[in-house]
This record gives structure tokens, C-alpha cells and sequence, in this order.
């Protein structure tokens, strides 16, 4: 294609060349090689050529500018086709200005090689202006550079400004950085800072260390039209931007993709700002690949694409240790076929953990891990996860997919290390044969809680579960809260804090595993099943209340109220801790069957509503445990087995009504009893569920 101006320019500041060649390409051009000093013969000793193709075609091999006369010039080499024919491009081997302070350098062709600069601060090159670059020769450029402009591809030169003195002002590729087979081929490295990147296309790494590769100590703004890809065979580190300081800004117009060598395919900084980046981030076939990396703080980041492990360890990630402007994945976080893949990892440091603070995350599909450890996760821990050191505060975390568990996790699939403004899962929890897997909690404070779907345990303890360790202030689940067959799986609550309100659209189902499908919390206000509460043989507490709740003087209101609007099944209701604890209104629309709800009173035997139950470690001797109201719609009934009791069990029931009719009661403590028997009230078919106020 013919070499086209940018734009019309003046002639080497509009003074005739003071040297002045004219000779032909090899396939017919008329090339003019001009620069502002010295003379046309000293040029003309300065130019090394190969006579080659055409009749009287000369193959330019080197121009050398070394003589002081040319100190301080500007050099041009240009091509039009000429009788003979020509494509308007001339090829320049090497260009040597070594020691010189050369103003510009602009060749309408290929270049292989360029030293140029004088090594004195305070002096600089304004640009180099080439067509294309080739070859495997290292440039040397010792001075600031205003522009470096390739305008087609720059492959194969080693392009160094090596000295930390030396600034770059506009690096310019308008198609693609392109490393070969060789070490540090299609690599630019500046050992300063470079102001500006534009790459039109691609930075593709090559079978070369180092190779389609551009390092600086900062970056102010970096955009490249295409994607960045990963090197295979021996070429680490290829296909990457590697910013020791900060990178202020990066805009991709593709994706990031692994290679098939270690640490191919990524870009990483000491600090990144603003980044955009159309498509995905994904791992390929080798450790450190695929992947986004701060050392520090992040910006705001957006990717629209997904975050995807590849096959080797460490591939497909997202990074950083420090602040976090925000966060935007349009598509999914996806485990790959290896240990740490396809996850988002923000570690802060724990000393810088209490002043850091991690703006809205946003992921518009699911997180899903694989059968492998620690994939598909989202982290935003400090210290690796020091829960005693949170950070300052997490604006929340948007998921508009589900959180699907696979076979490893190793930990929490989605960890929140700090108090987070709002939590929201539009699809399910769905938990996998790991601990943790499936699973999203946080470490702090959660001011609202949204699941749209289900919580659903399998085989991993906590697989499925959601939850805090810390107080939340509303919480909603859309479906069913469903147990695995291993601890805490399927599961919902505040480990060491309260829930403010808590509504479950589906049922509560337990599993085969300890406090599988449950409640937990402290202390938790008004709680609202709309479907049924079913316990299971290994997980009959249903919803259990620790009885701490934080209002500490008075009564301790362990549940404020409680709704259910199926019926309640093989469960156990129960507000612990002490034994003053107190339950509010209890509404059930459905059955109440061989189940119990007990308020500070623990069965000193298997079962509620026998004379075997007592209260818990008293607190304030003024007070007392106590249910406030009991309302079932349906029957009350245990089994027909023999040996077994169910109660609604406190110091005080202040009132029960079952399918429309009041039990008579009287007003007060522990003065409840069958007037017939002189025991325990009895309700149900089987005489076999009790109303059991416990003595102090």
C-alpha cells in the first residue's frame, strides 16, 4: 500500500534540505533521502547500498549520520513509483545517528534498525515516523522521544529508551505489536514513562520471551483497537503491557487471552486506573496467563465480556491489592481446568485494610466454579482473609446470574471481607460436592440482602449457604432455603450478628447434613416463610436464635415474630443463649406437626414438652423467658409413635389459638397445667404435643 501523510507538513520547517540523494528502490521506486544538515555528497557517503532488482534498483543497508555535521538534523526518506514501477514503500536497513541529536526521523517504508540520541538529558528527539518495522534488531534510543509513530505493524525490532531519564510522548502502532520467535522481538521498553499508547489493532506475543511487549515505569493512557494475546512455546511473558508505577487508563477494544507459555497474555501494573475492555478475560494453556494485575488500587473496571480460566493454574484472573473504584463483568466468571482460574482476587494488605474502601461490584451472569480448587470465585478479602481486620466498606455486589458450585472451592465461593451496603444474587445459590462451593458470604455488615433464587446445599458443608458473620439489616430469598447432606449447606443466617427482617418466599427444607436448610442468626425481627418449614432427622432446627441479640437491657427479644404460611414439620423452632430470651407472635396457616418451639429452655433429653426440659444459664434474675402468642391454623399433632414429645416451651406462652379456638391459659409464669391430670397442657390426636411453661 502507498505510505500517505498523516496530514500535510511542512518541509523540515520549510528550509530546503541541505543534503539531498535520489536513487532507485529495488522494484522501481524513486526514493529521496533528505536531512536539513550537512551536504548532498556527504549523504551520499553516509547512504550504504546493495545494488539489487530493477535495472539501476539499489537496496538501501545502512545511512549513517555519525559525522557532527549532521548534529541537530532531521532526516527523511521518502518513495514514489517511477517509470520502472514501485509500491510507493522503500526498505532501510539500519539507520546510525549514534551520539547525534537528531530532530526527526521519517522513513515511507520498513525499518530494521534505529540508534539515535545523544545520551544528554534535556535534549529530544521530536519523532520517528516508519512504516513498519522487521528484522531482530535492537534499537538504541538514548534521548526523550516526542512520537514514536509505526504505521503499520512494529514486529520484530527491540525498541529501547533504557536509561530511567528517557520519556516517551506517544507511542503510535496503527495495526498491531508483533512478537516473533526470537527474545524481546516486537518489544518496546521504556525505562521512563510513556504518556500515551494507541495500538489500532493487536499486541500478539510470539514464540519469544518478552516478545509483543511493551514495559515503562508508568503509562498515563494506554488504548489498543483489538485484543492483547498470549505467546506459546518459550515465550513467557509475551503478549503483555507490564507497568512497574501506575497505568492510568487502559481501553481494549478485544480480549485478553492466555497463551500457551507462562505469563503470556496480560497486563500488569503497579497501580491501574480506568479500564475498559470490550470482550473477556481469559486463561490459556499455562500458569499467569490471561489475567489483570494490580499491585495496588484498581479504578473503575469494566469488562463486558466474561472472566474465564484456562487449563493451567493461575489463568484467567482479575488481581489487586488495594482500593477499588468499582467493578463491571457483563457477562460471567467461569472456573477453568485448574487450581486458582477464573476468579476475581482482591487481597488489600491488612494494614492497609481499615482505610480501604471497594465500590459497587456488578456481574451480569454467574459465577461458576469447576471441579478444581479456588475457581470461579469472587474474593475481597484482607490478609487473605483475616476476619479480624476488615475493610472499611464494600459499596455492594450486584450478581444478575446465579452462584453455582462445583467440586473444589476452598473457601467461600463469593467473600466479602468488610461491611457491604447491599448484597444481591438475582438467580440461585447452588452449592457443589466442596466446602464453600456455591456459597456467598460476607465478613461484616450487610445493610440489605436480595437472592432471587433458592439456596440449595449438596454434598459440601456450606455449599449453597449465604449469609454474614456480622449484623444484616433486610434479607429476601425467592425460593426455597433447601439442606444438603453435609453441615451448613443450603443454609442462611448472621454467624455473630443479627438479621433486621427476613423473608422467605419458598419453604425451608432441611437436609442430611447438621444445620442444613436452616435460620441462624443472634437475633433476628420479623421473619416471614410463605411456604412450609420441613426439618429432617439430622437437621431438625430449623431456625435457630442465639439469644445475643444487641438490645441487652430489658427483655431479650430473640425472635421479634415469626409467619409461616404453609405448616411446620419435624422442626425445631429455637431462641437460645440464656434463659430470658423471649419470642414474639408466632403465626403458622398451615399444620403444626410433630415439631416444637422452645424460647430459653433446652431438653435435657431428646425431645421438647416433658418435664426433662429446663431453662438456660439464667441472665437477669427480673427476667424471664417467654412466647409471646402461638397461632396455627391447621391441626397440631405429633406421631403415634410412643415415647416422643413436642412442645411450645418457655417460662411464659402468653396466649394459643389452633384452627380458630383459644387454649385457656392463665396470665403470668409456670401456672399452665391440665386441669384434669394436674400435668403439662396436652394438645393434638396423639396427646403428645405439650404447652410447657418451665419453672424458674
Amino acid at each position: 500500500m502507498p505510505y500517505l501523510p498523516a496530514s500535510i507538513e511542512p518541509l523540515e520547517t520549510r528550509i530546503a534540505p541541505a543534503g539531498l540523494v535520489t536513487l532507485i528502490d529495488v522494484d522501481g521506486d524513486i526514493i529521496t533521502v533528505a536531512t536539513s544538515l550537512g551536504t548532498s555528497a556527504l549523504l551520499t557517503s553516509a547512504i550504504a547500498k546493495t545494488a539489487l532488482g530493477v535495472t539501476g534498483g539499489e537496496r538501501i543497508d545502512l545511512i549513517t549520520l555519525t559525522d557532527p555535521i549532521f548534529d541537530g538534523t532531521s532526516l527523511s526518506v521518502t518513495a514514489r513509483p517511477g517509470p520502472l514501477g514501485g509500491d510507493g514503500l522503500v526498505n532501510v536497513t539500519a539507520i546510525d545517528a549514534t551520539g547525534q541529536n537528531i530532530t526527526t526521523i521519517k522513513v515511507a517504508g520498513d525499518v530494521q534498525d534505529i540508534d539515535a540520541g545523544k545520551g544528554v538529558g534535556g535534549l529530544k528527539i521530536q519523532s520517528i515516523d516508519v512504516f513498519s518495522t522487521s528484522g531482530t534488531s535492537v534499537w538504541n534510543i538514548k534521548a526523550d522521544l516526542g512520537v514514536l509513530n509505526v504505521r503499520t505493524n512494529l514486529a520484530g525490532a527491540e525498541i529501547h529508551l533504557d536509561f530511567a531519564t528517557y520519556h516517551l510522548g506517544l507511542l503510535s502502532i496503527g495495526q498491531s505489536l508483533i512478537g516473533g520467535a526470537g527474545l524481546r522481538t516486537g518489544h518496546v521498553d521504556v525505562a521512563g514513562t510513556i504518556t500515551t499508547v494507541k495500538i489500532g489493532r493487536d499486541i500478539v506475543g510470539g514464540g519469544g520471551a518478552k516478545s509483543g511487549y511493551i514495559e515503562a515505569a508508568a503509562i498515563g493512557t494506554a488504548t489498543i483497537g483489538g485484543s492483547i494475546r498470549g505467546g506459546n512455546g518459550a515465550g513467557t511473558d509475551s503478549g503483555e503491557i507490564v507497568v512497574t508505577g501506575s497505568l492510568g487508563s487502559l481501553k481494549l477494544g478485544g480480549s485478553i487471552f492466555g497463551g500457551a507459555a507462562a505469563d503470556s497474555g496480560a497486563v500488569r501494573a503497579g497501580s491501574i486506573g480506568v479500564v475498559n475492555i470490550a470482550g473477556s478475560i481469559i486463561g490459556g494453556g499455562a500458569a499467569n496467563t490471561g489475567s489483570l494485575k494490580s499491585s495496588g488500587a484498581f479504578g473503575a473496571v469494566t469488562i463486558l465480556g466474561n472472566i474465564q480460566g484456562g487449563t493451567a493454574a493461575d489463568s484467567g484472573q482479575i488481581l489487586g491489592a488495594g482500593k477499588l473504584g468499582s467493578l463491571l463483568i457483563g457477562q460471567s466468571v467461569l472456573g477453568g481446568q485448574a487450581e486458582r482460574t477464573g476468579r476475581v482476587f482482591i487481597d488489600v494488605p491488612t494494614g492497609d485494610a481499615p482505610a480501604t474502601t471497594l465500590g459497587l461490584v456488578t456481574i451480569r451472569g454467574n459465577v461458576e466454579s469447576s471441579t478444581f480448587a479456588d475457581t470461579g470465585t469472587v474474593r475481597f478479602v484482607s490478609g487473605a482473609h483475616n476476619d479480624q481486620v476488615l475493610l472499611k466498606s464494600l459499596a455492594g455486589i450486584s450478581i444478575g446470574g446465579s452462584i453455582v458450585g462445583g467440586g473444589m472451592v476452598d473457601g467461600f465461593q463469593v467473600m466479602l471481607d468488610g461491611n457491604t451496603t447491599a448484597i444481591r444474587v438475582v438467580g440461585d445459590v447452588l452449592g457443589g460436592a466442596a466446602s464453600g462451593a456455591g456459597s456467598i458470604r460476607s465478613s461484616g455488615n450487610v445493610g440489605s440482602y436480595f437472592i432471587g433464587g433458592s439456596l440449595v446445599g449438596k454434598s459440601g458443608s456450606f455449599s449453597g449457604s449465604a449469609g454474614a458473620f456480622k449484623n444484616i439489616g433486610t434479607a429476601f430469598i425467592g425460593g426455597d432455603v433447601h439442606g444438603g447432606s453435609e453441615s451448613f449447606s443450603g443454609a442462611f443466617g448472621s454467624i455473630l450478628g443479627s438479621i433486621g427482617s427476613l423473608t422467605v418466599r419458598g419453604s425451608l427444607l432441611g437436609g442430611g447434613g447438621p444445620s442444613s436448610g436452616t435460620l441462624e442468626a443472634d437475633f433476628m425481627g420479623a421473619v416471614v416463610v410463605k411456604g412450609s418449614i420441613v426439618g429432617s432427622a439430622a437437621s431438625p432446627y430449623s431456625i435457630f436464635v442465639n439469644g445475643l441479640p444487641p438490645n441487652l437491657i430489658g427483655p431479650k427479644i430473640a425472635l421479634r415474630s415469626l409467619t409461616v404460611g404453609g405448616s411446620v414439620q419435624d422442626s425445631v423452632i429455637l431462641a437460645s443463649g440464656s434463659g430470658d430470651v423471649q419470642i414474639g407472635a408466632v403465626t403458622v396457616v398451615g399444620d403444626w406437626i410433630a415439631s416444637s418451639i422452645s424460647a430459653g429452655v433446652t431438653p435435657t433429653d431428646a425431645f421438647f414438652g416433658d418435664a426433662n426440659d429446663a431453662p438456660f444459664n439464667v441472665g437477669d434474675p427480673s427476667l424471664f423467658s417467654k412466647i409471646a402468642s402461638i397461632t396455627i391454623g391447621g391441626q397440631v399433632r405429633g406421631t403415634t409413635g410412643a415415647g416422643d414429645t413436642f412442645g411450645f416451651v418457655a417460662q411464659e406462652i402468653g396466649a394459643v389459638r389452633i384452627h380458630g379456638v383459644a387454649v385457656k391459659l392463665h396470665a403470668g409464669r409456670n401456672n399452665d397445667t391440665d386441669l384434669s391430670t394436674g400435668g403439662l397442657l396436652s394438645l393434638g390426636a396423639f396427646r403428645d404435643v405439650f404447652i410447657h411453661e418451665v419453672p424458674s
